[in-house]
Parts: C-alpha cells; sequence; structure tokens
C-alpha cells in the first residue's frame, strides 16, 4: 500500500510517499513556490536554512540528502538526489544552481534504463556562483569559491576559487 501525504504552508508544496522523510528546523524559512519531493528518500534542513522562490528538493529511491546550519539557497535552484547529498554549515548558492548525485546510463545505442550514481559532498563555507552544476561524485571541499557558470564533476581541494576559462567570440555577420 502506497501512503501519500501533501502538505501547503505559506505557498510550499511538500509531496512525502512511500516512507519518505522530511526534517525542516522551526528557526527555517522557505519561500513561496518551494517545492520539495521525497519517494522512500529523506531530506533534511538544518537550522537556520533559508530558500528563495522557485526552488526544488527531491530525495527518490532511498536517496538522503543533508543540509547544514545556516544554509542560503537563492532562487531557481534544483537539487535531485538518488543517493547521498551532503551540504556543510553555512554555505550559500547563488540562483540557477543544479546539483544531481546521479545520470543516466548509455552506451552505443543510447540511454539505457537505471542510473549511476556518486555521492555529492559539499563542505562547510563554500560558495557557489550563479548557474553553476555539480554532477555525481563531485567532493568540494571547505571553504571553496565556484565561479558562475562552471560544470563541476571532480574533487576540488579546500579554499580554491574554481572560474572556467571562457573565450568571447565577436565576428562579423
Amino acid at each position: 500500500m502506497i501512503k501519500k501525504a501533501c502538505f501547503i504552508m505559506r505557498g510550499i508544496i511538500a509531496r512525502i510517499r512511500n516512507q519518505g522523510r522530511i526534517v525542516l528546523p522551526f528557526h527555517s524559512h522557505l519561500e513561496k513556490r518551494t517545492s520539495i519531493y521525497t519517494s522512500n528518500g529523506q531530506i533534511e534542513f538544518g537550522h537556520g536554512f533559508t530558500s528563495s522562490t522557485n526552488t526544488a528538493f527531491s530525495a527518490v529511491d532511498g536517496g538522503k540528502m543533508k543540509f547544514g546550519e545556516r544554509v542560503n539557497v537563492n532562487r531557481n535552484c534544483i537539487f535531485v538526489c538518488r543517493k547521498s547529498i551532503i551540504i556543510g554549515n553555512h554555505c550559500s548558492f547563488g540562483p540557477n544552481v543544479c546539483v544531481y548525485d546521479h545520470d543516466h546510463k548509455y552506451n552505443k545505442e543510447g540511454i539505457t534504463a537505471g542510473y549511476k550514481y556518486g555521492e555529492v559532498i559539499i563542505e562547510d563555507y563554500c560558495w557557489i556562483g550563479a548557474g553553476v552544476t555539480i554532477l555525481r561524485g563531485s567532493h568540494i571541499g571547505k571553504g571553496c569559491i565556484i565561479g558562475a557558470g562552471c560544470l563541476i564533476k571532480d574533487n576540488i581541494p579546500p579554499h580554491s576559487i574554481v572560474t572556467m576559462e571562457r573565450c568571447l567570440r565577436i565576428r562579423e555577420i
């Protein structure tokens, strides 16, 4: 038997299915149009957690997502967990950040059934800039700054600044 629960609080939509679990401490703040979904997964927000509008958090298939204390998530961010996403204390996320701990399996014929998994860890005091995408298997060390628009799929040593080389090409029409 599938158990379903849905509640709306100040414009926040949360769906809990199949023994999913959401932990939201009293001193946390979620803006309107925040979506939280869990199906046989777990999402735990730390003390003082804040998120802006249009953010989405999803933990499914036994995935566990945990945010530390005083984490700030800006608007339009997406966190999708099928295994494990761990965010340390005092981290800040710019707008339009995406964090995934999985991707599709594929071969020569294309996408196949199932997923590849890899834990995502972001340690304490990290600043993740606007438009960053963090993929499965990434570990970002303590005190890192990830510049806007970066694609992360690697281990980043503590106290590093990460930027992507960009080339602006201007051509005559």
